[in-house]
């Protein structure tokens, strides 16, 4: 580490949710898939950021970048679930994602945590509402998420300190979630029937 950017290849990897975020931007069909578009590529902008200053700020504002996406989609079957236009619960995003800040900031030792619930929060809410869609494809979505943790977790706990190896696990972690993003936006795409919930 040292220099302008302290860790150069954890900060380069993050372009990968930059360009997921535009591949998204030019499929989104409505406001939703714009907002996701948008959230998917802040996570790259906000993780660069945290790993080329390394700051406790950049930190923060990393994982909230992160809990952006999930809270998003189940703000989003909430709507579907009680036939509520979305934009009409923007109040409920805002408020509940600022609680969601002062939580990182307040206990930063549930940050990890806050974003497996989450997660958790994602798929069981898919579960609960059961639409129309292609149920695989976020079962890959999944898979490619729990494969990412598989690299995450040496990087984190370093156990992997050779001089010899590589320390990549931290970039593999970025691009697999990337991709985990994408395929998430094409399970959420793949609603049949009309039933996804289109902008006012």
């Amino acid at each position: 580490m040292g220099g302008f950017i302290r860790q150069p290849i954890n900060t380069v990897s993050n372009l990968a949710f930059v360009f997921v975020g535009i591949w998204v931007w030019m499929r989104a069909k409505n406001n939703f898939g714009r907002a996701f578009a948008l959230l998917v590529a802040v996570i790259g902008l906000s993780s660069g950021f945290y790993h080329a200053s390394l700051s406790f700020v950049g930190q923060n504002i990393d994982v909230m970048a992160i809990l952006l996406v999930p809270s998003l989609v189940v703000l989003d079957n909430f709507a579907y679930e009680t036939k509520r236009p979305l934009l009409s619960l923007t109040w409920a995003y805002i408020l509940g994602n600022t609680i969601l800040l002062l939580i990182i900031v307040l206990f930063p030792d549930l940050r990890r945590g806050m974003v497996g619930i989450l997660c958790l929060a994602l798929v069981l809410s898919e579960k609960r509402v059961q639409r129309t869609r292609n149920i695989s494809l976020l079962g890959i979505a999944v898979g490619c998420f729990a494969l990412a943790f598989a690299f995450w977790i040496p990087d984190r706990f370093q156990w992997v300190c050779s001089p010899t190896v590589p320390a990549w696990g931290h970039a593999v972690w970025h691009l697999l979630c990337a991709t985990s993003a994408g395929i998430l936006f094409l399970y959420l795409e793949s609603e049949r029937d009309g039933i996804r919930q289109t902008s006012p």
